[in-house]
């Protein structure tokens, strides 16, 4: 019998998580978005690389979802919904990036991540580092796209379908950098402070 559909209990679940996600993550955002502004030169920064914010959001959500996404997103961003507006590039940028840590943390801790540099010859375990403190993300990225390769490889070869289904282009890499950037600050920061 094929399914169609979900039960009540399933969409009640899925938009708790939903919201629970949603209320862990705005405050930290919020935070990020502030610090934009209080930084000199930072604002302009982020203007130059996700756009200006200052258009309606809710216009350029209803035009969004009216029009759908620009023909040349993939050239420009991480995601369909990261060409909305700029405040949703920036999240959707966020969002990527936190994967990309997490995911190369997860396999470092495991003992179990490939790096392009290191494929023949080397010796595991690397180091351990710190990526928001000491790692540029020139080395997060080396990092990075072995591992998301490594994984979808792993992922097809079980039937699945690619644990990051994305190809990043370089206007999106260049945000992603920002993202680090902004982290490494406030880390550094809070770590002197």
């Amino acid at each position: 019998m094929t399914r169609r559909g979900f039960t009540l209990v399933e969409i009640v679940v899925a938009m708790t998580l939903t919201l629970a996600v949603f209320a862990i993550t705005l405050p930290f955002v919020r935070a990020q978005t502030r610090a934009l502004g209080q930084s000199a030169g930072r604002l302009d920064a982020f203007r130059a690389l996700f756009g200006d914010e200052r258009p309606d959001y809710g216009q350029a959500l209803a035009a969004y979802h009216a029009n759908g996404a620009p023909s040349d997103w993939p050239a420009r961003f991480v995601s369909r919904y990261a060409s909305a507006h700029p405040w949703e590039d920036w999240a959707e940028t966020w969002a990527h990036y936190l994967h990309m840590v997490d995911a190369v943390d997860s396999a470092e801790a495991l003992g179990m991540e490939p790096r392009a540099s290191g494929i023949l010859g080397s010796v595991w375990p690397f180091n351990a580092s710190d990526v928001y403190l000491t790692e540029s993300f020139d080395a997060l990225m080396e990092r990075w796209v072995p591992l998301s390769l490594a994984l979808n490889s792993l992922n097809r070869s079980m039937g699945h379908p690619d644990f990051y289904p994305f190809v990043i282009p370089q206007p999106a890499v260049a945000k992603l950098a920002f993202v680090h950037r902004v982290v490494r600050d406030q880390a550094r920061k809070r770590g002197s402070g």
